[in-house]
């Protein structure tokens, strides 16, 4: 369960904060790590408004906001030391706007999660792969691991994990790890697994339903 936790993210020598439930990021951070920068190569002062107010900005926030069917991606704050807050791809698309340097950050940063994210489904996999020996034959382990990886892959919309976002990894790592939990609680796999997805996802996929319906 997400909490309203602010996590703290390094980033360039500063830290960034995000929202743990929205995954907000603090743009008010952002422009002050961005603004000690620009300073030290004597470059003008950056402003979240100019980039705000820009044509391609206006158009760009009008796409995710139609794709993603969220009206607000930036909440600003009231009263002179209040903080802006906005979507994770509004952070990641006006970084690159800052400067050359911090595109090529955003996306070594962007790269850096998306390899921690991988590596806990990884463990997570590995745990859960463990606890569905305890549960089933050997003969029936094989097949029941792969089921559920092709049902996760299926329900979160991935063909490649390679090449997916991390918030499809992290979805994959909750999903494992909420397999565990109700496994050991002695729930099967088939309800197991539709609440595990019920979990991560608001709207729960139809088909869910049917994943190990061979066991």
């Amino acid at each position: 369960m997400k909490t309203v936790q602010i996590l703290k993210r390094d980033f360039m020598g500063g830290v960034v904060q995000q929202k743990h439930d929205s995954g907000f990021f603090c743009i008010n951070d952002l422009t002050s790590i961005a603004n000690k920068y620009r300073k030290n190569q004597g470059l003008p002062e950056a402003k979240w408004e100019k980039y705000a107010k820009a044509k391609k900005t206006q158009e760009f926030m009008r796409s995710l906001m139609k794709q993603e069917n969220i009206a607000d991606i930036v909440i600003a704050g009231k009263g002179r030391y209040s903080k802006t807050w906005v979507h994770p791809l509004v952070f990641f698309d006006y970084a690159m706007w800052l400067s050359p340097d911090f595109k090529i950050k955003v996306y070594e940063w962007l790269y850096d999660n998306m390899t921690i994210f991988r590596d806990e489904s990884g463990e997570s996999y590995k745990k859960l792969a463990g606890i569905v020996r305890e549960h089933y034959t050997v003969a029936q382990v094989g097949l029941a691991m792969q089921n559920i990886a092709r049902a996760i892959k299926r329900d979160l919309g991935v063909s490649d994990w390679n090449n997916t976002t991390p918030k499809k990894l992290q979805q994959r790592d909750e999903i494992h790890k909420s397999l565990s939990m109700l496994l050991k609680a002695k729930v099967d796999l088939k309800t197991a697994y539709a609440l595990a997805l019920e979990g991560v996802q608001e709207n729960k996929d139809s088909t869910s339903n049917q994943v190990v319906e061979e066991l």
